[in-house]
């Protein structure tokens, strides 16, 4: 499995509904150029089937790029584009139940928002946790505020909205 060392720096969430007419593989290279080093896909409007090419050159870009690339919620995308990780909420498919389809050397991580569940997501065998939204966003329907002193979790990465006065 992907050692947590790997998941210091920048983690940006690349949602082609916030593209604003940007093609997502032009926005992952201005990502990746912005010095990112984790970039997770969420799409969580279109069909996987539309998703997964467009997917699979992201994941590209990101190897070659020495960026690890996460998908978000998709065991099967995350299989298929040669993605180095998945990432599932508290809502998705359990991760006792996808980690044993993951191969050893890729990572997964989960979404969490208070200590119960950041133990059984340790205890489950994540990579990391995610932490927040720290800040509001509009980026997800759904989410539970978090304080940035729950981001004092290891390995934890914090999720949040960054605005031209958070940056």
């Amino acid at each position: 499995m992907r050692t947590p060392k790997m998941l210091k720096g920048l983690y940006v969430i690349l949602d082609p509904s916030f593209c604003q007419g940007i093609s997502e593989i032009d926005a992952a290279r201005a990502i990746i150029r912005g010095g990112a080093r984790i970039i997770q896909w969420r799409d969580k409007t279109r069909d996987k089937g539309a998703q997964l090419p467009i997917l699979r050159e992201v994941t590209s870009l990101c190897a070659q790029a020495g960026v690890l690339s996460i998908v978000n919620d998709h065991l099967d995308l995350a299989l298929l584009s040669g993605a180095d990780g998945l990432h599932v909420g508290q809502n998705d498919l359990p991760l006792s139940e996808v980690k044993p389809y993951l191969p050893d050397d890729k990572i997964v991580g989960v979404s969490t928002n208070n200590v119960e569940e950041a133990l059984r997501a340790q205890e489950q065998g994540a990579g990391y946790i995610a932490v927040g939204s720290i800040y509001p966003t509009s980026s997800q329907d759904e989410t539970r505020p978090a304080r940035p002193s729950r981001c004092r979790w290891w390995p934890s990465v914090a999720s949040t909205s960054i605005t031209s006065v958070r940056s």
